[in-house]
């Protein structure tokens, strides 16, 4: 099984950053919802910079 990415420390404590266009160009098995679904759940932030070709449809519910 594949390591799942993760958004990494932007600097500031509560910061986080993650570029999925490389991921997702690099591998068709892992979509966004797995990468951020379980961020979101799992921490604590003030921001998330997320950059994206698109955004995700089941982001945008």
């Amino acid at each position: 099984m594949e390591k799942i990415p993760v958004p990494t420390l932007a600097g500031k404590v509560g910061s986080y950053y993650i570029d999925l266009r490389p991921i997702m160009k690099n591998n068709e098995k892992i979509n966004s919802k797995d990468i951020l679904v379980p961020f979101l759940n799992a921490n604590k932030f003030e921001d998330l910079t997320v950059e994206c070709d698109h955004v995700p449809p089941w982001f945008e519910k």
